[in-house]
């Protein structure tokens, strides 16, 4: 994603050849195809007794932060400039992309610190 939008980005600004920005599209279409079916697989693995509440909840979330892109985009473009906003986005992307680390080191220290909570909705499920 990092590598992608910067693709895009920079060379939309610095006026490079139109191939660079596709390639750099390609890389920011599969990041954000990957980041949606490994956040659903990953509910499915770890949450299956309240699935369903679950996968609204991403879903929901995937969706309100594409449609508040659609109305913050335009104006941050405006104020910053193409180049600094695609800076800013690379940065962001790379900050939500290592967040993965503190869910490898202490995300099953917290599900299990969670489970009294978990078993609480599984049970309305039925």
């Amino acid at each position: 994603m990092v590598i992608g939008v910067s693709m895009c980005g920079l060379t939309i600004a610095q006026g490079m050849p139109w191939i660079i920005n596709a390639i750099g599209a390609g890389f920011v279409g599969f990041a954000l195809g990957g980041c949606g079916d490994i956040a659903l697989i990953y509910v499915q693995g770890s949450y299956q007794f309240i699935l369903s509440d679950a996968l609204v909840g991403v879903v929901f979330v995937r969706n309100a932060i594409s449609t508040g892109m659609i109305f913050a985009v335009p104006p941050w473009m405006t104020n910053m400039g193409i180049y600094d906003m695609f800076v800013v986005c690379a940065v962001l992307a790379a900050v939500i992309a290592l967040t993965h680390l503190p869910l490898l080191i202490w995300g099953r220290r917290w599900r299990i610190a969670l489970a009294p909570e978990y078993q609480k909705y599984a049970q309305r499920q039925y």
